[in-house]
């Protein structure tokens, strides 16, 4: 820990101290045995944090079990948080677990004067092309529950996107979805608009309406319409062309339903989309090392790479059900060079159903 970090005052007493000394105050909203806070541990105790927090702020930490007129005072409702002063007035919050990259550049916002918010405006501004802190923008804009501006937001980006950056297709039918999914539930006006949206798209003429179609089902949350369009249509269906909707959108919804054979008739290169999970699996994991500390990442690290067997399991179970033999071994020599683990060869058992 920077021992020196968190000073021993109270909160009346800090925002006196910080505005004496003309410096930001942060208070760390903390339980004793909370995970998440353990964790945020690991941010505070980052040499970097500390040089330039003592320079700058003065912190203190706040048990809100054993201080509940303070956690009351400053309206904890999750943890960890951490609230940031200026002159003695709130000026913007986080509550939830930052790495020091993170953390820091939410502290340059304050050190500007802004809040998070505001600093993802100016962001945008000052970079229109990044597609990227757009969509940081339209996220901070529904957490901060203006509904109306992100709404405007996402429409754009759902609209314009792929034209600005066509190699975040991915990135559109995942993390955008999940962010729209958050927005439609809570904003009628948002709903209508997506809805109005999909209702507008040609399923049987053009594979990127159907992508799209099939996407916004799902962030409505009428996937039933995405399974009553492959249930009239899987016998014409060719196995070799599949549509790229049918494997983002409709495979998970299958596999969701156990419908095993069906996930196996649509299943297209297993082998490749196997490799591609790890791929990608150990892509994010080499990104993540450099912002997070080790406490933070070696419980993400042993989910993500737990991962990889359930899919393949996933995988063999479906081919087996739709007669693929062959290709569950092609897939079992794959998976061998990808991760040679006792969990993964046991997925392989052909004594397994």
């Amino acid at each position: 820990m920077n021992r020196g970090l968190f000073l021993n005052l109270d909160l009346a007493a800090a925002i006196s101290r910080a505005k004496d000394e003309k410096k930001l105050l942060l208070v760390d909203c903390t339980a004793a045995g909370n995970q998440a806070c353990e964790l945020m541990n690991a941010t505070w105790e980052d040499a970097k944090v500390g040089a330039v927090l003592a320079d700058r702020a003065i912190a203190i930490r706040i048990d809100v079990d054993a201080d509940k007129d303070a956690a009351r005072r400053l309206n904890v409702k999750r943890l960890p948080t951490v609230v940031g002063f200026r002159d003695g007035v709130e000026l913007d919050r986080i509550d939830a677990i930052h790495g020091p990259g993170l953390f820091l550049e939410w502290f340059d916002c304050l050190v500007r004067g802004e809040t998070a918010l505001q600093g993802q405006r100016r962001l945008v501004r000052e970079n229109p092309d990044n597609m990227e802190f757009r969509i940081h923008l339209a996220s901070r804009l529904r957490e901060a529950e203006a509904f109306d501006e992100a709404t405007t937001e996402y429409l754009w980006l759902w609209k314009h996107l792929l034209e600005r950056a066509p190699e975040m297709l991915s990135v559109k039918h995942s993390i955008l979805l999940m962010q729209l999914e958050g927005l439609v539930n809570r904003h009628a006006p948002a709903r209508a608009a997506f809805t109005a949206i999909r209702d507008a798209l040609q399923t049987d003429a053009d594979e990127d309406q159907l992508l799209d179609w099939c996407a916004l089902n799902q962030v409505l949350g009428e996937t039933e319409k995405t399974l009553a369009w492959f249930d009239e249509r899987r016998d014409r269906l060719d196995p070799e062309s599949i549509p790229r909707a049918i494997e983002l959108h409709l495979e998970p919804l299958l596999i969701a339903a156990e419908r095993w054979a069906d996930v196996g008739r649509v299943l297209r290169d297993p082998v490749g989309k196997l490799r591609v999970a790890a791929a990608e699996t150990n892509e994010v994991l080499a990104r993540m090392e450099q912002e997070m500390p080790g406490p933070i990442l070696e419980p993400i690290r042993a989910q993500m790479l737990g991962h990889l067997p359930v899919t393949a399991s996933m995988y063999v179970r479906a081919l087996r059900a739709a007669g693929r033999d062959e290709d569950v071994r092609k897939l079992a020599a794959a998976a061998v060079e990808i991760d040679a683990s006792a969990t993964m060869a046991a997925v392989f058992d052909p004594q397994k159903p």
